[in-house]
């Protein structure tokens, strides 16, 4: 994340008055403060008072009505000023730190909180401005033990703040679990904080993006992408593309509840009541018991009664179903809860899977339907979390990582939801409901929502980022370039930005244009391996392969298992005339390859083979 917290506005105004008060730092006579400030005092000489120790006292007020007025150039001044007197003292060097933040001076404020540090270590007003600094530097990893220092040092003052700093550091390292626990318990100390809510609901919507996309990149043919594309045809009211998609779908993996459902609505939209029909048949056969299907049926033949159809009854199918399994095992369990989750009896068939893993916890297919059985009774948190416990979001399910993004997509909105009952004209509230449409691919709507929360908070940090980045998808580049831009101007460090920039010189064919933005999104965020990947690329495209080759190494060695990297290795080693290497790199890649068609190979034939089996039953 990329943009300002609102208690930073509010420590720029109060922070003599309030702030460093709890920190013992504007108190009249700091020799002799008894605050709560958890740092050693220095010692109090019990010699006669100095003319020394009268100027400390008369320049520590000085920089207490700079600090009020907000003239934060005089209070640096007079803090240094102190510190050629004392320059031992680690509050006044934690004062000069705090000073700097407010002046977005973040890389001096590092300096001197370091110092702070290094002469007192509990000062936990340090170890919080040095993990923000860290933070507004991009220096994410380092932020991160500073932050969790602060809250060990003091969690009463620090908690809340710490917390907000560090989720956005874990978001903006794609480490979104993290990320979203941090949020959460943010919002459990600030429930009604517009702030933590949005933070907590951007989590859940990035989450949810990357699952989505994950699920993709496994198997851009998968059943799962094939639904994900339907959706987008669908929210941009493209029926007749959507349907296609969804029947590509139904093809794939012809036992996913639900599917029979979304085309027959899609055909009634149409007014194709013969096809609708024909998809609610064809859904029935799977769910006899399928209230919804039922009630669509009723209410088409009801309109339809003139043709005088007759469907014939569906409940032999569900009489005829046998297994040959022994009653109680882990296989007869999660058959009886297909049964009433095919029949939209979410809390029996959440019972029947939750004892099918309690006796086969590797049971795959009954983790995946409990989770689908809790996410009917909208109980999205446990969902998840029964995908994470099994481990099914860590490997290439695809099925679990789309039921997990779901899930995360449901939670954004319910959270966007408590932030409009607060506040419905909130800029938080535009901006947030500009990603909701940009993840739906409603584009003008995203940027109409980014532009109102622009216009109420023309400060607002990452907003003009979110507007380049949705012409970027758009494929607007000059737009998108503009705007990218204008975020940089305000905060170079924003690696998503430079990426995104790199990134269109580097499509236009402008490499040497493409590469300090890419080394720059690469500095900010190390992490960030597609914008290595990028970079090597260009690199290739300058001929400068020993730097490329470079690169791809250390991207080797991050994802043994991405056959793009190893293609783009072999090239490399091809150009500098290291052949025997190409080739090692190529057969890798032919291996990777193979292994990635093997593994759909495999899926594709075991949701065949389920198909087959609920189909005899």
């Amino acid at each position: 994340m990329w943009y300002p917290h609102l208690m930073l506005k509010v420590l720029r105004v109060q922070l003599a008055a309030s702030f460093l008060v709890s920190l013992g730092l504007s108190l009249p006579d700091w020799e002799t403060s008894s605050a709560a400030q958890p740092a050693p005092t220095p010692p109090v000489s019990t010699a006669p008072r100095s003319d020394r120790a009268g100027q400390i006292e008369n320049l520590l007020q000085a920089a207490s009505q700079a600090e009020r007025a907000q003239d934060y150039d005089k209070a640096a001044s007079v803090y240094r000023q102190i510190l050629k007197i004392r320059p031992q003292w680690a509050l006044i060097h934690q004062s000069l730190g705090i000073v700097y933040h407010l002046q977005r001076r973040y890389q001096e404020a590092i300096t001197t909180l370091e110092q702070a540090l290094k002469l007192d270590s509990s000062l936990w007003g340090s170890h919080l401005f040095l993990g923000m600094d860290y933070y507004r530097t991009n220096r994410f990893l380092k932020a991160i033990p500073s932050l969790e220092q602060a809250i060990k040092l003091n969690p009463k003052l620090a908690e809340a703040e710490a917390r907000m700093w560090l989720g956005s550091s874990f978001l903006a390292l794609q480490r979104h679990h993290e990320a979203i626990q941090q949020f959460v318990r943010l919002v459990e100390l600030k429930p009604t904080d517009l702030e933590a809510l949005f933070n907590l609901a951007q989590a859940y919507n990035r989450y949810s993006s990357r699952l989505f996309e994950r699920a993709t990149d496994l198997d851009p043919e998968s059943a799962e992408a094939h639904r994900l594309q339907g959706e987008w045809f669908e929210w941009q009211g493209k029926t007749d593309e959507a349907i296609a998609e969804y029947l590509k779908v139904c093809k794939l993996y012809p036992d996913w509840e639900g599917m029979r459902l979304l085309i027959a609505g899609l055909y009634v939209k149409k007014g194709e009541v013969d096809k609708a029909i024909q998809q609610i048949e064809e859904g029935l056969r799977l769910a006899p018991l399928d209230e919804k299907l039922l009630q669509l049926r009723a209410a088409l033949e009801k309109r339809e009664s003139s043709d005088s159809r007759s469907h014939g009854s569906t409940g032999s199918h569900l009489g005829g179903s046998q297994t040959t399994a022994a009653p109680g095992t882990a296989t007869s369990l999660t058959e009886k809860g297909l049964e009433r989750f095919r029949a939209r009896d979410f809390e029996a068939a959440r019972e029947q899977f939750a004892q099918g893993l309690q006796k086969d916890p590797s049971n795959t297919r009954a983790a995946i339907y409990l989770a689908r059985s809790l996410f009917g009774l909208e109980r999205y948190g446990e969902s998840i979390e029964v995908l994470r416990l099994h481990n099914q979001l860590a490997g290439d399910e695809s099925e679990a990582l789309f039921w997990a993004g779901k899930a995360y997509q449901e939670l954004a909105a319910l959270t966007l939801q408590k932030m409009i009952v607060i506040d419905p004209e909130s800029y938080r509230v535009h901006q947030l409901s500009g990603e909701t449409s940009e993840a739906k691919v409603q584009y003008g709507e995203a940027l109409k929502q980014y532009q109102s929360a622009l216009e109420q908070f023309p400060d607002l940090t990452g907003i003009r980022f979110a507007i380049g980045n949705v012409y970027w998808k758009m494929q607007q580049l000059e737009e998108a370039l503009s705007w990218l831009k204008d975020e940089l101007a305000r905060n170079p460090y924003h690696a998503l930005a430079n990426y995104r920039v790199g990134s269109i010189y580097a499509a236009q064919g402008h490499s040497e244009l493409a590469i300090p933005f890419l080394e720059k999104a690469v500095e900010a965020n190390p992490e960030m391996f597609v914008a290595q990947q990028e970079l090597a690329k260009a690199l290739l495209g300058l001929s400068r392969e020993t730097e490329a080759i470079k690169i791809l190494k250390s991207l080797v060695k991050a994802d043994p298992k991405d056959e793009s990297i190893r293609y783009l290795l072999a090239g490399a080693y091809k150009k500098i005339g290291e052949l025997e290497a190409a080739s090692a790199e190529l057969k890798v890649f032919s291996q990777l390859k193979e292994e990635k068609s093997r593994r759909r190979r495999e899926q594709l034939r075991q949701r065949v083979t389920l198909s087959e089996e609920a189909t005899v039953q």
